[in-house]
């Protein structure tokens, strides 16, 4: 007899955390929202919007760089070491990140988060790219042109003239976008038809002018506060975010330290010329930005056409139609962005490794500065990257979710910052680089990890719970995962729950000890209703002190997500099959393990997680006329899985 094991009943009362999600479409909306583009703005009054966001988000990094150059110059000034006018740099950083992931949610305009709302409001996926790679331009240009500025300023007319020159630039960003940029969120204007109040009203309402008339136009409907730190419990979300948060720590990590480096390495140099040498690494992004923004788009278009020519040829086993493919549901948007990132990471981490050494060699200058015009490039890559994928997988949030990318990267960039001069003088320029090189090698899985198996039973227990109602509708939100549409909960302690459940079942399924995990519906009175039983009928074999090994017979993971897809499609019917059941109902999450195998006990754990089942919530425990009905079967090289359902 197999040991029978589950964990604490999940939550069945909602808190006061519980978020009241927007308000649906009603049939007749929707129908008229398919019926229109998505935005009445044209091409260039695109550009233009995205253009004028981009000069807004200048600021975030001009004024954490253009003082750079003249830290040691303000060091002497104050009579204060380098490392503690270094700490301005990373109160200036933690505050900004906090400001845009907090300030943000309640409406302020956060620049960078601005601008990557407004794109989602305004722009496709196929065209985000671009515009994405627009918006960057701004928040680049700060890195090249700040300490150039900033260098300028100390060395002609003191380091207090950039404060002011800081005053003047800001007032005239903020008078463009006054009197030229439209109001763009959708909960206001829709696609740009409904003429909003006049407090949201640009001054010089040029751009939109030849709006199309149009009689009867309803207006949005309201769009009730979503908590932006929920964005925090989605794993996939949270892993794009720690990424782009270390390589981000890691150019900050360079960027500080260049005035302070380049004048030991080069004495010769004067603070002029060490913001002059700033304009290399900035360079670098400029055209990075200008540049990868059109190979998204480009990489977005080309994945699809190879998509629907396998659809043709029949050699796609995902069962869509190529016209299924122009369908945003349809479309593996994670593939089609992340492909191209592991080979950025990889010459990201060899620029930084050899930017490190080069100055502790003191060899030519040419030579750091063409390192940082190759780690300009591929750090607006990984970033723009990022930021294109944030923004399609939860567009409706886009402002939100650039606001907790700022928070995860400002935050990891400050406290590099803060040490950052510590450890160089301890380690010397060369080992320094070389142990921030590893730490970005280190965080290169994290791309992967969205494609394991524990993630992908975590979706299918989401979406269990939503298409058999054991909680209220409005509790979950409609995301897009493994290529179709899924519904998550946003109650934190019911995904914390899912969560801690599903890593644990991940430990034991590496271990091959699983031979059944059993999400088991329950009515009021515990009885068992329903048991989704994933069956484990092979999984391969792996040593405990080696679960992160590679298998080389394993399935690709493009083929693994489609295989998943189905398995959604046919999991979201699966209410039309078996038909409504009872109100107050409650789920728990069972292994059912192989004979003679008992549940890893970790000492990092105490108590273990799982604690013994009830008899008859077990697949053993169902009546013997319960009827048996098959939803899918995925067979990947690894592990070889079926749902059926009892």
């Amino acid at each position: 007899m197999s040991e029978k094991r589950d964990e604490t009943t999940a939550p069945t009362t909602l808190h006061d955390s519980l978020v009241k999600p927007t308000q649906p479409f009603s049939e007749k909306e929707q129908e008229v929202v398919e019926k229109r583009s998505y935005s009445i703005y044209n091409t260039r009054e695109k550009w233009l919007i995205v253009a004028i966001a981009s000069f807004g988000g200048l600021f975030s990094t001009l004024t954490a760089n253009i003082y750079l150059p003249a830290i040691p110059t303000m060091a002497a000034a104050f009579h204060k070491s380098t490392e503690l006018i270094n700490v301005t740099v990373t109160v200036y950083m933690v505050f900004q990140g906090i400001c845009k992931a907090f300030a943000d949610a309640a409406g302020s305009a956060s620049t960078i988060a601005l601008g990557a709302g407004v794109i989602g409001d305004i722009a496709e996926p196929f065209e985000r790219g671009g515009f994405v790679g627009i918006l960057s331009l701004g928040p680049m240009v700060g890195p090249a042109l700040g300490p150039v500025i900033g260098g300028l300023f100390a060395d002609k007319l003191g380091w207090r003239a950039i404060f002011w020159f800081l005053c003047i630039a800001s007032a005239v960003c903020v008078l463009s976008m006054l009197l030229f940029l439209p109001e763009t969120l959708r909960a206001l204007v829709g696609d740009g038809s409904y003429i909003p109040s006049a407090i949201y009203r640009p001054l010089l309402p040029i751009i939109g002018r030849n709006r199309p008339v149009t009689e009867n136009v309803e207006k949005p409907p309201k769009k009730s506060f979503v908590n932006p730190l929920l964005l925090f419990t989605y794993p996939d979300v949270m892993i794009i975010l720690i990424l782009n948060g270390i390589v981000y720590a890691v150019f900050y990590g360079v960027t500080a330290t260049i005035s302070v480096l380049f004048q030991k390495a080069y004495p010769y140099l004067s603070e002029s010329d060490i913001g002059l040498c700033y304009l290399a690494i900035g360079g670098g992004m400029i055209i990075g930005g200008i540049v990868v923004g059109r190979l998204l788009d480009r990489d977005y278009a080309a994945f699809k056409a190879r998509m629907i020519k396998q659809i043709k040829e029949g050699s796609n086993e995902t069962g869509m139609r190529p016209e299924d493919v122009t369908k945003e549901e349809n479309f593996p948007i994670e593939l089609a962005r992340l492909r191209t990132m592991p080979l950025y990471l990889g010459i990201f981490c060899v620029a930084t490794i050899g930017y490190g050494w080069s100055l502790q060699a003191r060899v030519s200058i040419a030579v750091p500065l063409l390192l940082h015009i190759c780690m300009g490039f591929v750090l607006t890559a990984v970033m723009n990257t990022s930021q294109t994928l944030l923004v399609d997988l939860v567009p409706s949030q886009g402002s939100s979710i650039a606001a907790c990318n700022n928070f995860v990267r400002c935050l990891l960039g400050a406290a590099l910052v803060a040490v950052i001069n510590i450890i160089t003088d301890a380690l010397k320029p060369g080992w320094t680089y070389v142990l921030l090189g590893g730490i970005c090698v280190l965080a290169a899985p994290l791309l992967f990890v969205s494609m394991r198996i524990g993630p992908k039973f975590e979706v299918a227990i989401h979406t269990i719970l939503y298409v058999r109602q054991i909680y209220p509708a409005d509790l979950f939100v409609r995301r897009k995962k493994y290529d179709t549409p899924v519904f998550q909960s946003r109650h934190p302690a019911l995904n914390d729950y899912i969560s801690g459940a599903v890593k644990a079942i991940g430990e034991e399924l590496v271990l091959g000890n699983v031979d059944k995990v059993v999400v088991v519906i329950k009515d009021k009175d515990q009885a068992a209703l329903e048991r989704f039983i994933f069956s484990v009928q092979n999984m391969i074999e792996v040593e405990a002190f080696n679960k992160d090994t590679s298998v080389q017979e394993a399935m690709s993971s493009e083929a693994l997500g489609q295989y998943f897809r189905g398995f959604l499609v046919k999991l979201n019917m699966v209410e039309a099959q078996l038909g409504q059941i009872a109100d107050e109902l409650s789920f728990a999450i069972l292994i059912e393990l192989k004979d003679g195998q008992g549940p890893t006990a970790s000492p990092s754990k105490d108590p273990p997680p799982w604690i013994p089942a009830d008899g008859q919530h077990t697949t053993a425990g169902a009546a013997d006329g319960a009827q048996l009905h098959m939803i899918r079967a995925v067979d990947t090289g690894i592990i070889n899985v079926s749902l059926p359902l009892a």
